[in-house]
């Protein structure tokens, strides 16, 4: 099992939400605690958090990410995933929340819907 770790960096007006490892039950509560430390009076106009390193999410991971967005949301910030791909980028289109965090398709995909 890959170690989790989750930090937060800064650029500019952005809060960057690093994650490695699997986020499941056990981690997805540390996931939470950095959005609620950092999201709150409106210190960042984006949030974005990279799964580039996370090697599995499940649904306690989702419901992690969709409580960060309703916490930036509720400061007028806006929070996107950025570089999921494999495992955790399908976790997040097969549940339909790749739209509602932002979730780019790679290179080569089309969104469920999208015309060939």
């Amino acid at each position: 099992m890959a170690k989790f770790t989750v930090s937060a960096d800064v650029e500019g007006t952005a809060l960057i939400v690093n994650v490695a490892g699997e986020v499941d039950m056990a981690t997805a509560p540390q996931l939470t605690a950095v959005f609620d430390e950092h999201l709150g009076g409106g210190r960042y106009q984006t949030c974005e958090v990279d799964l580039r390193r996370v090697t599995f999410l499940d649904s306690t991971g989702i419901k992690a990410l969709l409580t960060g967005q309703t916490r930036a949301n509720g400061t007028g910030c806006t929070l996107r995933v950025r570089a999921a791909s494999g495992w955790v980028a399908r976790v997040i289109q097969v549940t339909g929340m790749a739209d509602r965090l932002g979730l780019a398709p790679q290179d080569g995909e089309q969104r469920d819907g999208a015309a060939s």
